[in-house]
């Protein structure tokens, strides 16, 4: 339950004033190439203007996230018919995004091998080397 809490306290959601939403063209219930209309939404969000973000958050972001070179995060959003929906579904996509580059990784403690499989495996090693040394000396020779 407290991890689950630690969790929710470290969600950031961008606020929608810094969000740059525009139509773009995607394909509506019918034919094939027939209807087509600006359904669809791009949500540009520029992670250096971000005053939401610490300069070390804007850091993670920048070494965990595909930005362009202006630094902005682009999400094209054309999943539902609807152009309210696909500008939901991109903010929350957004979101998810950020909040996946702001996780902060635990260390990885690597592990001692025990006794019995360093023996074991310099055993193996012993045994591929005999192996490879008796097929240099039974070298057949044709005449």
């Amino acid at each position: 339950m407290k991890e689950i809490l630690e969790k929710e306290i470290l969600e950031k959601k961008v606020p929608e004033s810094e969000l740059e939403i525009t139509p773009i063209r995607c394909s509506k219930p019918g034919g094939q190439n027939v209807n087509k209309g600006m359904m669809g939404r791009e949500i540009r969000w520029n992670s250096q203007k971000s005053e939401t973000f610490t300069d070390e958050e804007k850091g993670r972001i920048y070494e965990k996230v595909k930005l362009t070179q202006k630094g902005e995060i682009i999400i094209s959003a054309t999943r539902f018919k609807s152009a309210e929906q696909n500008r939901k579904d991109g903010i929350e996509r957004l979101n998810e995004k950020i909040n996946k580059a702001l996780e902060i990784e635990e260390e990885r403690i690597p592990i001692k091998k025990k006794r019995s499989v360093k023996e074991r495996e310099k055993e193996q090693r012993k045994q591929h080397s005999q192996k490879k040394k008796d097929r240099r000396e039974k070298k057949i020779k044709y005449y």
